[in-house]
């Protein structure tokens, strides 16, 4: 039998007084055929047949066969649990289709011991999986669909990972964004780990919660800030804020306060250590040093205030950012000096890996128009929009997932002052909230060759 989904709904009673309004209305009309066919009065037993919900035949097969175990020909032993099961049932499964039609000596057995080798198989998620074969639906949640995944490519049931993968899809959100990822990865599910990951580019700045932050280790989030599709939603010291409450939390993963208390207790954690060697200096913060120097940093020593923050959180080791300031220095005076080439040297790659990333959430269709503070080697760039814009954007769908997406790709531009240009003009179909994503380069990449120069 194949695997489906299932919808309960609801129905509300009358109240008493409607309930008494209808049987005075019934009444009357009784009685006036009472006189002309001289139908039995209300107090006579009804002889009208009384209409009776037959039971689903997947239901019975399901009472019976599989919860009742009526008939069963062979059982099942798995995790210290045991399914009296029915061999034509089972011959929906890959696995055992293989098992009954050979020569294995499994089939002729009347118990079956299985091993498990996959530590993320579970009893309960055996057990959507055996029942699923002897009823058209399954009921799944976040916390045990990913098991149940498991035990489908173990025991290669196409439908149910079907099933399975739909759930996922729909379900995506904050709190099990990564595990889904995780799973989708390693199980193969192709359409899953796009998703995720499209999520996670997208929200990682804007809808985390403690259980995301918990969830995400140091390879994997450096993975996504180091990502040219990362929508940094609004600079580049909002990706380091990030940074800061994900360390504190694995830091303290006993942590269990509200999310909105996230910010001040990181603060306050990293800003008492005051005299000491720089967090990512000592022996419990090294671990993590990767995520921090996947941030772009050069672009938050452009804001004097950031830079305060910075010194404050004594997270950041010194001999990180000097070649950092140097750096901005010598570009600020080559651009001074028009010595400065400009991005137009600039590889695709370097690109992705040094543009400043800034972005904005348009809520609902209006006409916009703002800038990013910091230092901008000069340049005062005003962003306007009104159904033409911009970097990268997409518009929210149903989930989390995106209904529509566009992208300008990298394109070069060489503006005088007050001129405008026309980026990008957002499909008239797309749906609000509209997520803008622009990353730009003012500057040329290798200082060296201005040092030189």
């Amino acid at each position: 039998m194949g695997v489906g989904s299932s919808r309960s709904s609801s129905v509300t009673s009358l109240s008493q007084e409607q309930e008494e309004t209808q049987s005075r209305r019934r009444g009357r009309r009784r009685k006036c055929k009472e006189a002309v066919d001289d139908i039995p009065s209300d107090d006579e037993p009804s002889l009208s047949p009384k209409r009776q919900k037959i039971q689903h035949t997947s239901t019975y097969i399901y009472d019976t066969f599989f919860l009742k175990g009526t008939g069963s020909d062979v059982t099942i032993k798995a995790l210290g649990r045991e399914w009296k099961l029915h061999k034509t049932y089972l011959k929906q499964s890959h696995y055992f289709s293989s098992m009954f039609s050979g020569h294995w000596m499994e089939s002729e057995l009347p118990v079956i011991q299985i091993d498990i080798p996959d530590a993320n198989i579970t009893t309960d998620a055996l057990d959507i999986a055996f029942s699923s074969l002897y009823k058209d639906s399954v009921h799944l949640s976040d916390s045990i669909v990913m098991s149940t995944v498991a035990a489908a490519a173990m025991l290669q049931m196409d439908g149910l990972i079907e099933h399975c993968k739909q759930f996922m899809k729909e379900t995506i959100g904050s709190d099990n964004v990564v595990p889904y990822l995780r799973t989708a990865s390693e199980y193969g599910l192709l359409e899953i780990k796009n998703d995720c990951q499209f999520w996670l580019q997208t929200h990682l700045l804007t809808e985390y919660t403690v259980t995301m932050l918990l969830h995400l280790d140091a390879e994997m989030l450096t993975e996504f800030i180091i990502s040219p599709d990362l929508f940094v939603i609004q600079v580049e010291m909002d990706v380091y804020s990030l940074a800061k409450k994900w360390l504190f939390l694995h830091s303290h993963p006993q942590w269990d306060e509200c999310i909105s208390k996230l910010s001040s207790a990181a603060d306050n954690f990293f800003r008492q250590r005051e005299g000491e060697a720089p967090f990512l200096n000592t022996e419990r913060g090294s671990p993590y040093s990767q995520v921090f120097r996947s941030i772009r940093l050069q672009h938050i020593l452009a804001d004097p205030v950031s830079i305060g923050v910075l010194e404050k959180d004594n997270i950041i080791p010194q001999e990180w950012l000097m070649p950092l300031f140097r750096q901005q220095w010598l570009k600020m005076i080559a651009v001074d000096q028009r010595t400065d080439p400009g991005p137009s040297v600039m590889t695709s790659e370097e690109f992705n890996e040094t543009s400043i990333r800034c972005g904005r959430i348009l809520k609902c269709s209006d006409e916009y128009c703002w800038r990013w503070t910091g230092f901008s080697f000069g340049f005062d760039i005003i962003l306007s929009f009104n159904n033409k814009l911009r970097i990268a954007s997409f518009s929210e769908g149903e989930g989390g997932i995106s209904s529509s997406t566009q992208d300008t790709g990298i394109i070069q531009l060489s503006l005088t002052p007050d001129e405008t240009a026309y980026i990008l003009t957002v499909d008239s179909e797309a749906q609000f909230p509209l997520y803008i994503s622009f990353d730009f380069s003012l500057t040329s990449h290798n200082t060296s060759s201005l040092v030189s120069s």
